[in-house]
Order: C-alpha cells, then sequence, then structure tokens
C-alpha cells in the first residue's frame, strides 16, 4: 500500500485522499487488512498518509502505532501498526 501510494503521488502530484481510490487504481486486494477483511486504515495528513492494520483486536486505535505490536497489549492499548511512515 505504501509503495502504491507512493507510485501514485510521482504519478499525479498528490497523495490519494482514500484507501478507496488508492484499491480502484491498482489491486483492491493489496488495500485489505488480514485481520479485519476490511480495507486498510488510512488518513491523509499535512506530511502525507498514515497507513495502518488495526491488528489483531480488530479496533481502529486511530493510526496509534503499538510498540508491542505482535504481542499481547494490555486493555486500552492501541493495536494498531503503522506501516507509513516508519514508526521508531
Amino acid at each position: 500500500m505504501s509503495y502504491a501510494a507512493h507510485i501514485y503521488k510521482n504519478r499525479t502530484g498528490s497523495w490519494p485522499e482514500s484507501v478507496e481510490e488508492l484499491a480502484a487504481e491498482y489491486d483492491p486486494d493489496m488495500a485489505i487488512d488480514p485481520f479485519t477483511g476490511e480495507y486498510f486504515g488510512y488518513e491523509l495528513t499535512d506530511d502525507g498518509p498514515r497507513i495502518y492494520s488495526r491488528g489483531e483486536n480488530g479496533r481502529d486505535d486511530g493510526g496509534i502505532h503499538s510498540p508491542k505490536w505482535g504481542d499481547r497489549s494490555e486493555e486500552g492499548e492501541s493495536d494498531d501498526y503503522v506501516f507509513w511512515p516508519p514508526q521508531e
């Protein structure tokens, strides 16, 4: 998804407005989060897109990256995994 978003920006000069726009432009299957079976989370910010998985709990935690992703998160902690932009 992040690669496709960058190709889109390079070709058009702007970021895709939504994950639906990106999925329609390329392969819709690439936009599917394997944990939820729905589209990955996508938010267009002033700095570019934020692309994330909702993780095992399937809950959208607003694209807040979980530093413990892959481990069990505590109740109330984000389980999202941000693919773009890169996280520390």
